[in-house]
């Protein structure tokens, strides 16, 4: 029930919203995460002021990892203690950076021009980044096991690789006519259901 919109929310350790929050006039030029209550009102911003952010993980109780399509498409730090926003590597796909199970770290796709993309791994700690491994051709979303193996999906099979392996093993396929054109994107805590994005195709009439 605002003017504004919202998108990308989670839940924050004190229970409210965490969201993306952007006014039509001012997209691309200013958007970026705010605290909203539950009933959906909006408390305060994130970011010390108008910034452009398009998605984000929370790392702690004071950092996020954020991606920032700015002047260049980045994957970024923000630091709430400072205030301080620092673009580490770029360009990227415009998704959210995805925490690495069991390491101090997250992942992200690099891409290129010709869709050769690379997941890369940006550590925390030391804030070097490095890569992982080749992403399927052509596609750049990627989610990770809680054992530490990442799944991806192209057309209509899931494909699975395990670090330090660089090569990708079919894990499934699906004869649905509306699983032609797959994304895997959330992995539960667990490790036994997968979220997928696929397309709906209208039927001919």
């Amino acid at each position: 029930s605002t003017p504004e919109m919202e998108n990308s929310p989670t839940v924050t350790p004190d229970g409210n919203l965490m969201v993306i929050r952007w006014t039509p006039a001012t997209l691309f030029k200013e958007w970026g995460p705010w605290i909203y209550d539950q009933k959906g009102q909006p408390l305060r911003g994130v970011l010390p002021g108008p910034d452009t952010v398009g998605y984000y993980v929370r790392l702690d109780s004071v950092s996020f990892a954020m991606m920032r399509p700015k002047s260049r498409r980045a994957v970024a730090i923000f630091d709430s203690r400072t205030g301080s926003m620092t673009d580490y590597d770029w360009p990227v796909a415009t998704l959210p950076p995805q925490l690495i199970p069991g390491q101090r770290a997250v992942s992200y796709t690099r891409v290129d021009s010709v869709g050769g993309n690379r997941i890369r791994r940006l550590d925390l700690a030391t804030r070097d980044t490095s890569e992982i491994a080749p992403a399927l051709a052509g596609k750049t979303v990627h989610a990770w096991a809680p054992r530490g193996t990442i799944v991806m999906a192209k057309g209509n099979t899931i494909f699975i690789l395990a670090p330090p392996a660089r090569t990708w093993t079919q894990a499934a396929t699906f004869a649905d006519p509306q699983l032609q054109d797959i994304n895997a994107y959330v992995v539960s805590p667990r490790g036994d259901k997968l979220i997928l994005i696929s397309p709906v195709s209208t039927p001919a009439r």
